[in-house]
């Protein structure tokens, strides 16, 4: 029997075939494997849309997660899951546009990327998994406690060959880190 996040990822990397957003065999398989609602334990939803944004933040257990909760988080939708006073600060974006960017990336293997902003972790993982080889996804984030707790769910995910660095992505990677 398969599980209920198991089902609606299955729904959705169906409806992004069928809409030709997913056309590859990696990218398509990298979309069954990660589980988006490993990276996330909270998200922030817009509740006014007056001049002043009124943001609550939707918790969830992510060993249990209600049906409700993995409907949303499995859904074509970008989810806050940072704010600094009324004003979104990190997300984890929409699946149909990551799913269009690893299409257009057209990874292979040998292939290095270097990602600039973490976020989650989720699209960093969907990286790691298209061409086969998360030594060569290199990913940086500005901010050290999204990198780190990025890094907590890319290690817990199976992901800890990749190489995630906390600092400016202008940057690059780490000093003499050759990409």
């Amino acid at each position: 029997m398969k599980s209920a996040h198991a089902e609606l990822v299955s729904a959705f990397v169906d409806t992004l075939l069928r809409s030709g957003d997913l056309h590859t065999e990696a990218v398509e398989r990298a979309s069954r494997r990660v589980r988006r609602h490993e990276f996330l334990d909270h998200w922030y939803r817009l509740e006014s849309s007056n001049s002043l944004p009124l943001w609550s933040r939707v918790d969830f257990d992510q060993d249990g997660p209600d049906p409700q909760i993995l409907s949303t988080i499995y859904s074509d939708r970008s989810l806050v899951t940072g704010i600094a006073g009324d004003s979104p600060t990190t997300s984890t974006s929409q699946p149909r546009l990551m799913a269009r960017m690893l299409e257009a990336l057209d990874l292979g293997p040998g292939m290095r990327v270097l990602e600039i902003g973490t976020g989650t972790g989720y699209n960093t993982a969907l990286l790691a998994e298209t061409p086969g080889d998360p030594a060569s996804i290199y990913s940086v984030e500005l901010r050290p406690e999204v990198s780190k707790q990025a890094g907590e769910a890319l290690f817990q995910e199976g992901y800890a060959d990749v190489r995630l660095f906390a600092r400016e992505g202008a940057l690059g990677g780490a000093r003499g880190c050759a990409l």
